[in-house]
């Protein structure tokens, strides 16, 4: 009887402690006000800004995987890359902001790139964005963290080349989503710069 309590305690606990979330106007994403989840802007510096440009939407192409045949069992070390397309009609928009704060929005692919379908105030996921001690760029996003619906912080890793981005998921990892700057015809400081 006593473990029954113990269970139903914990089970309180978890429910009681987990982030309080609110649904935009998108009627898709859930963001949170809780400034904990936002806690490394504390670690933007403005110097960052040389190799950001905040005045474009960073639009996804296509995604890359570098391999190697030591993956495969072969004896011969040989590198390979590999390139998808997105397999469905979505892509990811980035809008990086001057004050460290950053959105990643959803949208379909032939949308028409304009100033509503960026709006923070009603789609997009909520993050910052800051420069590691060693050099690399770095993304904290909140955003969903597994595929039954949990959200938390999702860090991903940011190499800018020329007009073109590349975000890794993991540090080590061999697969890159690649994304290129994509200028509006719409003056992007019209709308509304999300920040906490």
């Amino acid at each position: 009887m006593n473990k029954f309590f113990v269970i139903i305690f914990f089970v309180f606990l978890s429910f009681s402690c987990s982030q309080k979330l609110r649904i935009l106007s998108d009627f898709s994403t859930k963001v949170t006000d809780k400034s904990s989840s936002y806690k490394s802007i504390s670690k933007f510096k403005k110097e960052i800004l040389a190799e950001i440009d905040t005045s474009v939407i960073y639009k996804e192409i296509y995604f890359i995987q570098d391999l190697d045949s030591s993956m495969f069992g072969l004896n011969k070390l040989k590198k390979y890359r590999t390139t998808y397309l997105p397999d469905n009609n979505r892509r990811q928009f980035y809008r990086f902001y001057p004050n460290g704060y950053v959105n990643c929005f959803i949208n379909l692919v032939d949308i028409k790139i304009s100033l509503e379908n960026f709006n923070p105030d009603s789609t997009g996921f909520r993050g910052v964005f800051y420069k590691k001690r060693n050099g690399k760029i770095c993304i904290e996003l909140f955003q969903p963290v597994t595929g039954y619906g949990k959200y938390g912080i999702n860090k991903k890793f940011v190499t800018f080349v020329g007009d073109s981005m590349f975000i890794k998921q993991d540090k080590n990892s061999v697969s890159s989503t690649v994304f290129i700057k994509t200028k509006m015809n719409e003056d992007l400081s019209k709308v509304k710069k999300w920040t906490r």
